[in-house]
């Protein structure tokens, strides 16, 4: 368990259920997320993790909050990267000059960190009073000044000697930038996808270029290998596992900004205790990656009366789009991370799980037989506060065998409490030979040549539908007059 006090849980996960790989690409969260902000988003997250990080993501909104945000990581970034190279050094005079300037830059991380959210909430202030703290001890105080003083000598040594890219050693003249570190860094401001560098862009040196360049400067590398021997084993690389939290946050408000140049808004859900999930306008927003001008939002209801829908219409209709806005939106939110909705009400969700179909290389029996296994494991962690997301199951089987067993499906996971939308082409099942599950259907209008609207609404047929619309028309709804008169409603 890491010393370091966390920037997104108060207390350190259990380790128990969390979200699997397969939600992220299903719902194309891992176009708006790289796989390492992903798997920070994995772990269940308690009621109050949820607040405190509603809290900070309120607060890096701020351009000055923002700004120290990225401060910070750029050094942790440096400062990881630095360690990355010390680790893949092949000589001890490399190893002890890397050594020196990665505790450097961890150096100017704490002291930042320690003054960096006093007035903060609750997360980022706790960061701030740890390594406040750790920055009065004696012992930080003695090493640092220590560190400052070697490395002023060896900064003689950097011209001749080597820079760090990657985990790979290289000579660079001075302190210009690359090409690709400009726009690297351009892009982070812009908050566009991670640049990498190509991995044949460096050059590794041999190890006795290395040493006869060190050699050049004794004095300095003695010491610094004096200081490697004396710290190296204190050093706690934990640490490290701030450049992703705070690239996480950072990631989040880029997202938002995006979300208010496109006009769509943003709220955080009210948790309650409610058995029911109301997102009203809800955005799929991974739409954005695609520059796509006009994203249509539908409203989202599941209660105990109707946990479960299926959800039928023509291809290109936006049934895929509304699973996707559906899926994101519950992640977020469950995550503590704003959501792409007017408003939204929600329990804490206890999991999220999808289905979408696969392009693997089965024939249709292999592919039959593991989408089953696949589908029985997921339908085994049903219950309440669970949502399924389930997209066109059972679709390399036959129709008959298919519509068997995704009525039966639907019937198990509402029976056990979930939540969940399955979206289906079968024959045979419609309300009217399914009465215990509601319809949704993918709007057309008639009066444009059938054409698609985006829009998802009740079936024709499914009870309440028009007594529904109605209501909600003119706001007498439940929801609606729960939002004008309170909770009591």
């Amino acid at each position: 368990m890491s010393k370091y006090p966390s920037l997104i849980f108060i207390n350190a996960p259990d380790g128990n259920g969390g979200l699997s790989d397969d939600i992220f690409s299903d719902i194309l969260l891992d176009r708006l997320f790289s796989k390492e902000l992903t798997a920070l988003m994995k772990p269940a997250c308690t009621a109050d993790d949820i607040s405190a990080r509603q809290k900070v993501c309120a607060e890096i909104l701020s351009p000055d909050v923002l700004k120290t945000f990225r401060e910070l990581h750029s050094l942790i970034s440096k400062a990881e990267e630095l360690y990355n190279a010390y680790a893949a050094a092949d000589t001890d005079g490399c190893a002890a000059f890397i050594f020196v300037s990665m505790k450097k830059y961890i150096f100017d991380f704490a002291k930042a960190a320690s003054s960096a959210f006093a007035q903060a909430s609750f997360l980022p202030q706790r960061f701030t009073r740890y390594f406040a703290s750790v920055c009065e001890k004696d012992g930080f105080k003695a090493e640092r000044a220590e560190n400052e003083e070697l490395y002023a000598s060896l900064l003689k040594a950097r011209e001749a000697v080597l820079t760090v890219s990657k985990d790979k050693m290289t000579v660079r003249t001075g302190k210009e930038e690359t090409y690709l570190e400009r726009i690297k860094k351009a892009a982070a401001a812009l908050s566009l996808w991670d640049i990498t560098y190509p991995e044949n862009a460096p050059r590794r040196l041999s190890s006795s270029i290395n040493e006869t360049a060190l050699a050049l400067h004794p004095d300095a590398v003695a010491k610094a290998k004096v200081y490697r021997k004396k710290y190296s084993d204190l050093f706690d690389r934990s640490v490290f596992a701030y450049r992703s939290e705070l690239a996480l946050y950072i990631r989040i408000a880029g997202i938002c900004r995006k979300l208010d140049s496109a006009g769509i808004p943003r709220c955080f859900p009210d948790i309650t205790e409610e058995d029911r999930i109301v997102f009203r306008n809800a955005y799929d927003i991974t739409l954005l990656t695609k520059d796509d001008s006009e994203i249509i939002p539908n409203d989202v209801v599941f209660d105990r009366s109707e946990p479960f829908f299926f959800l039928t219409g023509a291809n290109g209709g936006g049934k895929t789009t509304y699973l996707r806005a559906v899926g994101v939106n519950a992640l977020l939110g469950s995550r503590g991370f704003p959501m792409a909705c007017r408003s939204a009400r929600t329990p804490n969700l206890v999991n999220i799980f999808t289905h979408f179909p696969k392009d693997e290389r089965f024939d249709n029996e292999s592919r039959f037989i593991d989408e089953v296994r696949r589908v029985d494991e997921i339908a085994a962690k049903a219950g309440k506060n669970t949502i399924y997301l389930l997209n066109e199951t059972y679709s390399s089987t036959s129709e008959e065998k298919a519509a068997e067993l995704t009525l039966k499906l639907a019937r198990r996971l509402k029976a056990a409490g979930a939540f969940g939308v399955f979206v289906i082409h079968r024959k045979g099942l419609d309300q009217s030979s399914v009465p215990d599950i509601p319809f949704l259907t993918a709007e057309i209008d008639e009066n444009d040549g059938n054409a698609r609207t985006y829009k998802i609404v009740r079936a024709d047929g499914s009870r309440g539908s028009y007594a529904g619309d109605i209501l909600k028309k003119y706001g007498l709804d439940r929801d609606s007059l729960r939002e004008r008169f309170g909770v009591g409603i």
